[in-house]
């Protein structure tokens, strides 16, 4: 009985740790601002590299101790990011999942933000978190570090009203020392949008419409991480830098309008790192992608450094050389180590398929009027390997490209060109043709109990006879008339020499008696 009691205690133990390993973890206490930034934010990069100082967090402490700022991890569970800096308009221990709860943690006396107003364009913000720090890199003019934003404010159900109400968080980069203004580099990539609940947004919400769908991770399950209703994905701040020019950077998060439904911005523990420029992104959206067989060789080469390849996430084995030769798509990353300073490069590469298209031909009939057709609708057919980024065009002997509804009376031949990105052109013969009807061919009036004769012109390559239900009378490629045809109801299929096949029907019937009347 013994045993038995202590194996429910060790189970029930062991399904406890287990569902606590589910949720992240977070600290308030072991690390003040400082620790914060340079143990954790650099991850110990030597100060050749990056000089880190004047670093301060102000924030709210509530009466229980916890802060709206500390250090998280993992902790277990299927969070996206290791470990790092979690800032939030709350309190740090209400992010720990589950998503059981709307978190609205709030002060009177807990004050918004002057800088993340004047950066965002808005106004009354409260329950400001602020990270800042100088810093000034030594080996390289570009630096970046990860990110992810997550908020009460991503709704799936609720009023559409609601959709328009978004928290504020920036990261403000200018000079230090100096009057210039402030620079926001938590904005959507290419442009100046700010990352907000309300410009990066997915599918699946009941009540606000999806938007920058491509940034945004997930509406989070009650069984989540962490304790709030969606995040974007894993996202990249980056800037341009003066290599021994001194940079101030405010890391600022605020509620906007009212403290109701907090925000948090998830930094990513050793990823503030001097950036390493692989080159453009690749990619079919803009028309540079990489063609089918064709590979790119990446340089990452710094003299005396270390490297490590890395291929959509996963660690390319063997891959420690300063250059790395591209032959299939993805998104390729370097890690780079040089006398304990640390770079990283990044560049995302597309392939553009070659296109695989086929001459074909296609049989339309309109008695004789102007036929219309859709061209665009052709595309699928022609092309076996048919991509949405194909750019499709169809053109006559001359090159003219001819308009998607297009319309023809008379055999034609067109021509498919399919260009792929800035890739291999390829282009196809089209045969837009039109079967032929006998002009011959008539209904026949006949005296009861005879038959007639069914003709058509000797000009098409094959006829087929059939009776009204479908039953083969005669045919071959010479049999354009049969003899001995009662009354009812008859079918020819013609095929023309240009290959189309045409049914044609035709009826012959019987002719009334006339009635004749005697009178005496």
């Amino acid at each position: 009985m013994n045993f038995i009691r202590t194996s429910f205690v060790c189970i029930l133990l062991s399904l406890f740790f287990t569902a606590k390993a589910q949720y992240i973890s977070v600290d308030s206490s072991t690390y003040n601002a400082e620790q914060l930034v340079k143990q954790i934010f650099f991850g110990n990069q030597s100060t050749s590299c990056i000089e880190v100082e004047n670093v301060s967090a102000k924030g709210f402490t509530f009466a229980d101790g916890d802060k709206s700022f500390g250090y998280y991890n993992r902790n277990g569970s299927d969070f996206e990011m290791d470990e790092g800096i979690l800032l939030t308009t709350g309190s740090l221990t209400q992010a720990i999942g589950p998503n059981n709860n709307i978190i609205s943690s709030s002060d009177p006396s807990w004050a918004g933000d002057t800088d993340l107003e004047n950066s965002l364009d808005i106004q009354n913000t409260y329950n400001a978190t602020i990270l800042e720090f100088d810093f000034t890199v030594n080996n390289t003019n570009r630096v970046s570090f990860d990110y992810l934003f997550a908020s009460e404010q991503y709704l799936v159900n609720g009023s559409p009203s609601q959709c328009k109400y978004t928290d504020g968080f920036a990261f403000l980069i200018k000079e230090a020392g100096t009057a210039n203004p402030y620079r926001n580099l938590a904005v959507i990539p290419g442009t100046d949008t700010p990352i907000r609940s309300n410009t990066v947004r997915g599918s699946g919400s009941n009540i606000c419409s999806a938007v920058n769908e491509a940034y945004f991770g997930q509406y989070n399950q009650p069984e989540s991480p962490t304790n709030f209703n969606g995040q974007t994905k894993i996202l990249t701040a980056a800037t341009e830098v003066i290599p021994g020019v001194k940079y101030h950077i405010k890391l600022v998060i605020a509620d906007q309008g009212n403290g109701f439904y907090d925000s948090a911005v998830f930094l990513k523990a050793g990823s503030f790192v001097g950036k390493k420029d692989l080159g453009p992104d690749r990619l079919i959206a803009q028309n540079n992608a990489l063609c089918e067989d064709t590979s790119l060789m990446l340089n990452a080469e710094i003299p005396g450094a270390t490297y490590q390849w890395f291929r959509n996430g996963t660690a390319l084995t063997g891959e420690n050389a300063a250059t790395y030769n591209v032959t299939s798509a993805g998104v390729y990353e370097v890690e780079i180590n040089t006398n304990s300073c640390f770079l990283r490069g990044a560049v995302q590469i597309d392939y553009a398929a070659k296109p695989v298209a086929a001459s074909k031909s296609y049989c339309n009939y309109n008695n004789g009027k102007p036929i219309p057709v859709n061209l665009q609708s052709y595309n699928r057919d022609l092309i076996s390997n048919y991509q949405s980024y194909f750019k499709v065009t169809y053109e006559n002997a001359f090159g003219d490209i001819l308009p998607d509804n297009f319309t023809y009376t008379n055999d034609l031949t067109i021509y498919t060109k399919v260009q792929s990105g800035n890739c291999e052109t390829v282009t196809v013969p089209v045969e837009l043709r039109t079967p032929v009807a006998s002009t011959i061919l008539q209904d026949q009036t006949i005296c009861a109990g005879s038959t007639t004769r069914l003709q058509t012109e000797n000009t098409f390559i094959y006829y087929k006879w059939m009776r009204e239900n479908g039953e083969i009378i005669s045919e071959g490629n010479t049999t354009y008339f049969i003899d001995d045809v009662p009354v009812g109801k008859y079918t020819v299929e013609l095929t023309s020499t240009n290959g189309c096949k045409l049914q044609q029907d035709v009826i012959v019937s019987t002719i009334a008696l006339p009635v004749i009347t005697y009178r005496s």
